[in-house]
């Protein structure tokens, strides 16, 4: 068994958890009318920790969408369309384009 082996299932929970985080993410962020979002709470005990706790939570979003994208591409992408596996640089490049683009 080489280094690249597939999608296994490890690799598809890893991409559900990321789909649980970025639910999470749009349920505490996103509106669903025009009063406030669960984050006020956190806001309204503590705008430090929450303006931090924010922050961190993107970061964390980026470096592991970009590590599934990269681990996504090179097993799979990479395999069907004989094309060449990228770095973590590259995929999050890729994941920085897309977020551009869709703001």
């Amino acid at each position: 068994m080489n280094a690249r082996s597939g999608i296994t299932r490890i690799i598809n929970a890893l991409f559900f958890l990321y789909l649980l985080f970025v639910s999470l993410m749009g349920y505490l962020f996103d509106p669903e009318s025009h009063r406030k979002v669960p984050w006020d709470e956190v806001h309204a005990w503590s705008p430090t920790f929450a303006m931090i706790a924010a922050f961190l939570m993107g970061l964390f979003l980026v470096f592991w969408g970009a590590a599934l994208v990269k681990i996504f591409w090179n097993r799979f992408i990479a395999d069907v369309f004989k094309v060449r596996d990228i770095s973590f640089d590259e995929s999050l490049a890729i994941i920085l384009i897309i977020a551009i683009v869709a703001i």
